[in-house]
């Protein structure tokens, strides 16, 4: 049923007019999902004519991170002071005003009349549009509710910690703001970093976390927002071409997310093996696949130029999201822009034959191969910055070579055979070359990495693997929505009966396929987190200098992450090599030695710390709690009575942490801050502490010893070769019932600190036999 145009005019402005009128709204009530559901339709509707939004709604999100990043030029350019609420504010409001616009003008000039669509047809959109939606409502669900959940997992994904030190210098907040040149070619492309910065800085007025916690939790819903457009969009892209109203190949969209949910490392890689731009120029790529019938070159520039603006639009932000990938958008323009100019007779003889050539598929491909290789090695150099950091090694989930090829010319030869034939309506020449090309820049780069650096086909480095993954999301729905396409050309001629079973027989097929592998779409859910972390880093911490650290000993690797995502807001930072370490005394060892003012760990840490040496007095946070900080209290000595160790209860209550278990003689010190205390009974002036030590034979023989009393540097000595030797410690003038910690600490390297046992208690030091409160040295 078609409206009429009156009233279909009106019924597009007033869309037009809800969509801004809730921007607005979400504004003014600080509402970020609302605000970017809200814009991501809008600007659909004002770069897309007669665009499904429940569809497209990706297609306006990039417009919204390519239209913000206007916002990034403006900062850069006016001497940038970083991103604040107020600004962050103005820009959403700017936005909302062009697209509002720039929509309700398209409306009025293209005057397109409603059809209202069959039953069959919304059913059809409804089941290709449930997923993403409910992934973006668990998600904003998960944001106000369970923020930590969202943190824990984002935490344990890829280099999420280095982007976030990206996010956090363009914050105002972080007082150490940090713009690169929007152009420069060997920065991080920042444009998403400047969207979640901007979400950051809207919602920082009303959140009640601390700024490390908001970068985290917004950087997770953000990712989580993009994988929904990838999945929004592969849909789109899987029912390209289906036949009639499409319900029938809409009904493999379960089957088929069932199965991929399934498969190793598939979901694992799109949310966790890397920060949100290896996604986001996935969903980017396929959402110029998911448009490219659009976009229409015909006969001459004049009547081509709308696809050159759409080229040059996907070429821009992929541009400001992942670099090399604006090179197929470019290629793409260049290639249809010399099949263009060689029309005219004057250019024909020159620029025809290479554009017949051109157009054969595997001199397409040879050519984006070889060109992109001659331009990295023979104009650049296998020295220049471009290629060193193509040939970045790191750890990550590593495709198979062959499947991602396999996939990858299924898609290819699958899309060249329906050009061929005439009864398969609707088919994307551009979508074609696109394919081409992207294989060819990937084939390219490993080319490179195989030139320039000890790597072959099946070991790539980093970026090389990234690009496999990103090629083999993009080849995966293309392929399957021409398998679907030749297989309905087959079934269509088939009886009614037969097409029926056939739909089932398949449905089930793919449901059982991975069931009877022992596979189960739980993926996602089996991803490792770093909760002890997560649920410390949302608990505002009272410090003036935040020198923060991370340290589990039951998590080694969250110890590292931990301190990766501290490196953003943090004066210190904990080498690599002792948050991996697993070993109590060399983390206590860097606390010591850099005053680190808070500590978090995971439970039991707080007493496994403290009691291997390290500082009692900072603050701790094991998982969600601050702890308390110990007030022992110690038996009182008298002026001249000696107090030996071994005296019982009594010996053992001045013992406070650090030292190995009681021996019959005395007790053997770690050195890692092994700390005992004294405490006066009466005034004492000119107090001294005569402490008796024991060399230990084996490991103590010279070794150099530090003592501290309340933490400050009271005597500096070496044991002798053998027996004992008696230290005095000056107190000064004490008053009654005052307390003192000693503290005794040897000189040890970091060599010698692994091979303690963190169990077992470390290697010993120095005794500790017994100690007597005199009024001067004697």
């Amino acid at each position: 049923m078609t409206l009429p145009l009156p009233l279909s005019l009106t019924l597009r402005l007033l869309g037009v007019v809800l969509l801004g009128s809730m921007a607005f709204y979400a504004i003014n009530e600080s509402s970020h999902w609302l605000l970017m559901v809200s814009l991501s339709c809008l600007a659909t509707l004002a770069v897309m004519r007669r665009a499904n939004l429940l569809l497209y709604w990706p297609i306006g999100l990039l417009a919204v991170m390519t239209a913000m990043f206007g916002g990034y030029w403006w900062q850069w350019f006016s001497n940038p002071v970083g991103v604040d609420s107020d600004s962050a504010r103005t820009l959403f409001v700017i936005l909302t005003v062009l697209f509002l616009v720039v929509a309700a003008l398209r409306v009025v000039w293209h005057r397109d009349v409603v059809v209202l669509p069959h039953a069959t047809r919304s059913l059809t959109v409804a089941i290709m549009a449930a997923l993403p939606i409910v992934l973006i409502y668990l998600v904003t669900m998960r944001w106000g509710d369970e923020p930590g959940r969202l943190i824990s997992a984002h935490l344990g994904g890829g280099d999420h910690g280095a982007h976030n030190e990206i996010v956090h210098r363009l914050l105002k907040a972080s007082e150490n703001v940090f713009y690169e040149k929007p152009l420069q070619l060997y920065a991080y492309p920042q444009a998403i970093h400047f969207m979640i910065a901007n979400l950051i800085a809207f919602t920082q007025s009303t959140s009640t976390l601390p700024l490390l916690a908001q970068e985290y939790v917004m950087g997770a819903w953000v990712e989580w927002v993009q994988f929904a457009a990838f999945c929004q969009l592969s849909i789109v892209v899987f029912m390209k071409g289906a036949r009639g109203s499409g319900l029938r190949r809409a009904l493999f969209l379960p089957p088929l997310m069932f199965v991929f949910a399934s498969m190793d490392s598939f979901v694992m890689h799109l949310l966790w093996s890397g920060f949100t731009t290896s996604l986001g120029i996935t969903w980017i790529l396929l959402a110029f696949l998911a448009v490219s019938d659009r976009m229409h070159f015909k006969d001459s520039l004049r009547q081509s130029w709308s696809g050159f603006v759409a080229l040059g639009f996907f070429a821009y932000a992929s541009w400001f999201v992942y670099q090399p990938y604006a090179v197929i958008f470019v290629a793409i323009a260049g290639l249809l822009l010399i099949r263009l100019i060689s029309t005219p007779k004057e250019l024909s003889r020159l620029l025809s034959p290479v554009s017949v050539v051109l157009e054969r598929p595997m001199v397409l491909l040879l050519a984006v191969a070889c060109g992109i290789f001659i331009v990295l090695i023979g104009l650049l150099g296998s020295e220049s910055p471009a290629v060193v950091s193509l040939l970045l090694d790191g750890d990550s989930y590593k495709p198979y070579f062959y499947t991602v090829l396999l996939w990858a010319f299924l898609s290819i030869a699958g899309h060249w055979l329906l050009t061929r034939t005439d009864d398969v309506p609707g088919i994307d020449v551009v979508q074609l070359k696109f394919l081409l090309v992207h294989l060819g820049l990937v084939l390219g780069v490993i080319l490179t990495a195989m030139w320039a650096g000890d790597f072959g086909l099946l070991n790539q480095p980093y970026y090389t693997q990234k690009m496999l993954w990103v090629l083999l999301f993009v080849s995966l729905p293309v392929a399957l929505s021409v398998g679907c396409t030749w297989l309905e050309k087959v079934e269509h001629r088939w009886p009614a009966e037969k097409r029926r079973g056939f739909v089932a027989i398949l449905a089930v097929t793919l449901l059982l396929t991975p069931l009877v592998q022992g596979r189960e779409p739980v993926n996602a859910t089996r991803k490792y987190n770093v909760d002890w972390f997560a649920k410390g880093m949302m608990l505002d911490v009272p410090d003036e200098e935040y020198r923060a650290v991370a340290f589990s000993w039951a998590d080694q690797l969250g110890s590292h992450v931990s301190n990766l995502a501290l490196r953003a807001t943090s004066n210190l930072v904990m080498p690599i090599n002792v948050a991996l370490s697993n070993n109590t005394y060399l983390a206590c060892r860097f606390i010591n030695e850099n005053d680190a003012t808070v500590v978090y760990t995971s439970t039991h840490g707080y007493s496994a710390l403290v009691n291997s040496g390290c500082n009692a007095n900072a603050i701790y946070i094991e998982e969600d709690r601050i702890m308390e900080k110990l007030k022992p209290s110690f038996p009182s000595l008298t002026v001249g009575n000696e107090r030996f160790v071994t005296d019982g209860a009594i010996g053992a209550g001045h013992i406070l942490r650090g030292f190995l278990p009681m021996e019959d003689w005395g007790v053997w010190a770690g050195g890692y801050q092994s700390v005992f205390g004294v405490r006066t009974r009466e005034a004492t002036p000119n107090a001294v502490l005569r402490v008796k030590f024991e060399t230990h034979m084996v490991y103590g023989r010279g070794i150099g010893v530090t003592l501290r009393v309340n933490g400050e540097v009271s005597n500096t000595f070496s044991m002798p070769r053998s027996g004992e030797l008696i230290v005095d410690v000056a107190l000064g003038d004490t008053e009654a019932r005052q307390q003192f910690e000693v503290s005794i600490e040897c000189e040890r390297t970091d060599e010698q600190v692994l091979k303690d046992d963190t169990l077992d208690g470390p290697i010993p030091c120095v005794g500790l036999k017994s100690f007597v409160l005199t009024n001067g040295p004697s």
